[in-house]
């Protein structure tokens, strides 16, 4: 599981671009709300849980997606 944030960008906006490829992620707090307002990031971050059952190839396209969003709009 990794949480994330893209400079300048909404964690909501980017779970949004990314469901709009079929990469499905969650954004918010996550249950540590005390965390994210610790970290100044009061409007939490993006989630993503990669585990065994995830391939090579789907974790290269998450990458890859992921890259082109933080170029383009962050």
């Amino acid at each position: 599981m990794a949480a994330f944030n893209i400079k300048g960008m909404e964690p909501h906006d980017v779970a949004i671009l990314l469901d709009e490829q079929n990469i499905f992620v969650r954004s918010g707090m996550h249950c540590t709300y005390p965390l994210h307002k610790f970290l100044h990031e009061e409007k939490g971050s993006v989630r993503a849980s990669l585990y065994f059952y995830n391939t090579k190839e789907e974790v290269k396209t998450f990458i890859d997606k992921l890259g082109n969003i933080s170029k383009v709009l962050g």
